[in-house]
């Protein structure tokens, strides 16, 4: 099977392009307050989700982007998720996951990744 992934380059965005190590600030609990706490950032691998004629047209002025895990991963931080479960997933049956195959090994279900729509970032478009 081939990968259906595809490398890009340049500025423009797509739907469902992957960012892996994208920084996204957080925001504690007293941002905006005088003398309030700084923000901080974190990396984490990001998909996009917003269409992409809406980015390519300037219709959104922030990308809304879902974190991208490997199967492995998602199941550490989600025990929840491991065994069967996963055949619901790939059919389409868990709304808040979704199964993209690996691009480096498409033909290996356990080298998938999960996109997590259960965690949505924004971030600005960039200009």
């Amino acid at each position: 099977m081939k990968s259906f992934w595809t490398r890009t380059e340049g500025e423009g965005l797509a739907q469902g392009d992957w960012l892996p190590g994208c920084h996204v600030p957080k925001f504690g609990k007293d941002f905006g307050a005088p003398n309030g706490e700084p923000i901080d950032v974190f990396e984490a691998d990001l998909i996009i989700v917003t269409q992409s004629c809406d980015l390519e047209n300037d219709k959104v002025a922030l990308v809304a982007l879902c974190p991208i895990h490997t199967l492995s991963d998602f199941e550490e931080r989600n025990p929840a998720f491991s065994g069967k479960r996963w055949e619901s997933v790939r059919k389409g049956q868990q709304a808040a996951v979704h199964m993209l195959g690996s691009p480096t090994e498409p033909n290996n279900n356990r080298a998938s990744l999960v996109v997590d729509f259960g965690q949505i970032h924004s971030l600005p478009q960039p200009t």
